[in-house]
């Protein structure tokens, strides 16, 4: 068996406290476990519980933070931001930013995800419009750096190239010619 599913029946504890808009928001929460525990394999059938490490019922609350102004020459300015991540994705919120098809204060107007197998981000710039921008993060990959086939040092694209491979120098070049 490579995969199975633990089903645990219990009870989620909610706190709620007023926010400046004077909406209930929930500021922490918890999961408490029942007794029921049950296990299944991937075909969805009851198993015995396999040896298994254990996992904490962690529910996740969106994390705040502080960003601050980074160019010396403007005011100084901070943005309270929440982090949530769910599902397998990451969502960014900072206050006062939106989307379009959420309510003020509730939108998280910029993404990270996976889709399709590739690392992209998902940025709302504009909170009158349904449509984000969509940022393919797939050049970004540490193994897509262009190095030397020789010495493996970083090179940029005017680099040299002999047999669809790139080189940083002459003599790296000459190098694999004479191992070849």
């Amino acid at each position: 068996m490579e995969k199975f599913t633990k089903i645990t029946t219990g009870f989620v504890v909610q706190s709620y406290e007023k926010n400046s808009a004077g909406e209930f928001v929930c500021i922490a929460q918890e999961f408490i476990a029942g007794d029921q525990v049950d296990y299944e394999d991937a075909e969805g059938n009851s198993i015995n519980p396999p040896d298994h490490r254990y996992q904490p019922f962690n529910m996740m609350l969106p994390t705040a933070t502080v960003i601050k102004e980074q160019c010396p020459d403007s005011p100084s300015v901070e943005i309270k931001i929440k982090i949530l991540s769910e599902d397998g994705q990451v969502w960014i919120q900072p206050q006062g930013y939106g989307e379009k098809c959420s309510t003020d204060g509730e939108g998280y107007p910029i993404g990270i995800e996976i889709w399709q197998g590739r690392l992209r981000l998902v940025v709302f710039e504009d909170i009158n419009s349904e449509d984000p921008q969509i940022i393919d993060l797939e050049k970004a990959r540490e193994a897509v750096r262009m190095r030397c086939n020789w010495c493996k040092k970083e090179i940029d694209a005017e680099s040299i190239i002999w047999k669809g491979l790139l080189f940083c120098s002459e003599s790296c070049l000459d190098a694999c010619r004479a191992a070849q």
